[in-house]
């Protein structure tokens, strides 16, 4: 077949019409050939009229739709060894027992006879790479190129002979290998026949988009420093299935060589492969490399981050431990695939990254996208945003959080207000009215009640009214009334002032123990109408802000301002001078920290929050690694394990913070047994400033009544008499 023109096959096979399909490129000067044993024979209409349509487009088959099922109607092998065309298509499953077809037919036996014959090292490669497809990538659509070192070759001609639909391409330059990428949802396989390098190189480079990341690359022709440096560049060390076929010293013998995913030796030997000795390929060429990464070491991205990232610390600084979820998560994932994981921290202040003036990425998404990082972890929301897509990826989520505020508490109410909050303002508004009106009430009804002999009538209006203020205060009353009107108002007194009196007495004791703060900004409203600066680490919260639906959010994010350090951002929001922005994991993990003397939060968290997130691992752009940590991470999130490491971690935090910080005795306030508090002077300060203000009104009193005697008013006069009598009597007696 060597040097024949390969055109009058394709008239084998479309014999119904007798047309000769030859498509000419426009924009060179080659001519790429569709052969007939691309496509199997169908029983559908009107099929060899769209492959014609599809042919005088272009003359790269478009896969992303197939005109006919591969598996359904496969064409017979006595008709692809005799090149004839029956008009049926076979009917019976394609089957192949490597690497020979199962048929029985004499063209089979012939065919078997000429794989087994080798002639030179072109009849040797030709054989290897037959059987690696018919073995290995039967049920994948190829893209067999080559260039001009191999597209007359008897390697060719053997290649076109498979069943496999297939593009050929005859490769002049990168752009030819750049439309040849297939964007079927099948197995897709690329036969690379290369004897010069520089078009793969090319097409790798990062600023050339096409790549298929998932595809089972062969490339035959090219030497072992020229695959490796293929291996390396920014899309060969991401694609999955690099298969090199390297000529050896002796005649028709082959060294097959492939990837190797992370690991020091980018290349391994896999067999030599010589046709006289060899008539299989005895290992799998494209097995699942991230199962087992054999102990190899991947970098992974992080930095502080409480409570998903935590640090237990030497006295020097240096970091003993790290432990937190997004830590357990990435553990978890090194024991499974069996990696060894190497912490790596972004440079100071870069933190997540954010793009700089040449429109690159720093921080973690920079690392991930120059490849100085395999993995990153730091409570990564899954978002687009900024176009961290081209350099970072995302695996499943494992966790959800959401976007919010923090802001400093407001001072607390005083101790001694506690005494008025069990009742509203509004309730002892109402309580003082009814003290108010019931003596007036029960004086009228004595003077109404007096011609049927009532004790009580020649009782004053003021002493009805001390009457009624006693039995307020639960005072017992030496007088009972004796009339049944004044008895019913009393007994329905006497159960209105114990619910009044139980109520309250039941709510002081925890107003009295427990820390009361005013009403402040909770709602994103009113932290709008308010002066308030918003601080966050990095742009990413300022982006989302301004991107919002919300008109409040959208103005606040005028507002915003980019910070590069945790502490700077609290001492502003301590001084009141502004608001934290920060997922709800953290805030309430900061706010829970930072507390006065007392054990009050310094901070606390708005109680609007917005723009829920879901947290994932970070990865590189295209990274192999996704689809098996996908699975993975899955389970993590079924089963509940972060919930676990969650509490797991606040037992090992307490437990560092208890080994750093010394020993703090006990409080002389706390009880021992229930964990009870006694009340203080500061808890029942209140009851001291009422009896204080007791004092000081009945000293007032008095001087009023001494001021109003020495003018000469009788009556205050005689009444401080009899008062003294009275007493000097009692003192005798």
């Amino acid at each position: 077949m060597r040097g024949t023109n390969l055109l009058p096959q394709l008239t084998v096979i479309l014999v119904a019409s007798s047309t000769v399909y030859s498509v000419y490129n426009k924009h060179s000067n080659h001519t790429t050939y569709l052969h007939a044993a691309s496509f199997p024979q169908p029983t559908t209409a009107n099929v060899e009229d769209k492959l014609e349509s599809l042919s005088t487009n272009s003359h790269h088959l478009p896969f992303t739709e197939m005109p006919f099922n591969l598996h359904t109607h496969p064409p017979s092998v006595y008709q692809l060894a005799t090149r004839r065309y029956t008009g049926k298509a076979s009917t019976k499953p394609f089957s192949i027992s490597p690497p020979l077809i199962t048929h029985t037919s004499p063209s089979s036996r012939r065919y078997r006879r000429m794989i087994k014959l080798p002639v030179r090292d072109e009849d040797s490669l030709a054989v290897l790479l037959s059987a690696i497809v018919i073995e290995q990538l039967r049920e994948c659509v190829l893209v067999v190129a080559a260039d001009q070192g191999f597209w007359r070759s008897p390697v060719m001609d053997r290649l076109l002979r498979l069943p496999n639909l297939r593009q050929v391409v005859n490769v002049v330059g990168v752009q030819d290998l750049q439309k040849a990428v297939l964007k079927a949802q099948q197995c897709r396989g690329y036969l690379l026949l290369l004897s010069d390098p520089a078009p793969l190189y090319t097409l790798t480079d990062p600023v050339t988009g096409a790549w298929d990341y998932d595809g089972r690359y062969v490339v035959a022709g090219l030497s072992r420093e020229q695959l490796h440096a293929l291996t390396i560049t920014n899309k060969g060390r991401k694609t999955d299935h690099i298969v090199g076929v390297i000529r050896s010293g002796d005649a028709g013998q082959y060294v097959v060589v492939m990837n190797q995913l992370y690991q020091r030796e980018k290349m391994a030997r896999v067999f030599t492969w010589t046709t006289s000795r060899s008539s299989t390929i005895p290992v799998n060429l494209f097995p699942d490399k991230i199962t087992d990464l054999q102990g190899a070491v991947l970098n992974v991205i992080t930095f502080e981050l409480p409570p998903n990232i935590m640090y237990q610390r030497a006295r020097n600084g240096s970091v003993l431990h790290r432990y937190g979820i997004d830590v357990d998560a990435v553990t978890a994932l090194a024991q499974v695939f069996n990696f060894t994981i190497n912490f790596k921290e972004p440079p100071p202040g870069e933190l997540w990254g954010e793009v700089t003036s040449n429109g690159t990425w720093n921080g973690l998404v920079g690392l991930l996208g120059t490849g100085e990082g395999d993995i990153g972890i730091a409570n990564l929301f899954i978002t687009a945003l900024g176009g961290r897509k081209e350099y970072q990826e995302y695996t499943t989520y494992y966790e959800q959080d959401t976007t919010c505020f923090l802001i400093q508490s407001e001072a607390q109410i005083p101790r001694w207000q506690s005494l008025a909050l069990p009742y509203t303002a509004t309730t002892w508004l109402v309580i003082l009215l009814g003290l108010v009106l019931t003596g007036p009430l029960l004086y009228c009804l004595t003077k109404l009640a007096s011609f049927r002999g009532e004790k009580m009538a020649n009782s004053s209006l003021a002493y009805t009214s001390l009457y009624t203020a006693g039995m307020h205060f639960r005072s017992t009353q030496l007088q009972v009334p004796t009339s049944s009107s004044l008895q019913v108002l009393v007994v329905f007194l006497w159960l209105y002032i114990i619910i009044l009196t139980t109520g309250y007495s039941s709510n002081l004791t925890a107003f009295l123990t427990v820390d009361r703060t005013p009403p402040g900004i909770n709602t994103i409203k009113e932290l709008y109408h308010s002066s308030l600066t918003v601080y966050g680490l990095g742009p990413f919260f300022g982006n989302n802000m301004a991107q919002s639906k919300n008109d409040h959010l959208r103005d606040l994010s005028k507002r915003f301002l980019t910070m590069r350090d945790f502490d700077d951002i609290r001492s502003r929001v301590l001084r009141a001078q502004g608001v934290m922005i920060q997922s709800h994991r953290y805030l309430a993990y900061f706010s829970a920290q930072l507390t006065s003397p007392r054990g009050v939060p310094l901070f606390r968290i708005m109680k609007e929050c917005f723009l829920p997130f879901n947290v994932a691992v970070g990865l590189q752009s295209h990274s192999p690694l996704k689809k098996n940590f996908d699975r993975v991470v899955s389970w993590i999130y079924e089963s509940g394990l972060m919930k676990y490491w969650t509490k797991q971690s606040l037992v090992l935090f307490k437990k560092y913070k208890r080994e750093e910080e010394e020993v703090i005795a006990t409080p002389e306030s706390e009880v021992a047994g229930g964990g009870g508090v006694s009340l203080t002077l500061e808890h029942v300060q209140g009851v001291f400033f009422i009896l204080g203000l007791g004092y000081v009104a009945a000293q007032l009193v008095f001087m009023l009544e001494m001021f109003l005697c020495s003018r000469g008013n009788t009556r205050y006069c005689n009444c401080l008499i009899d008062q003294i009598a009275s007493r000097e009597v009692k003192t005798y007696i």
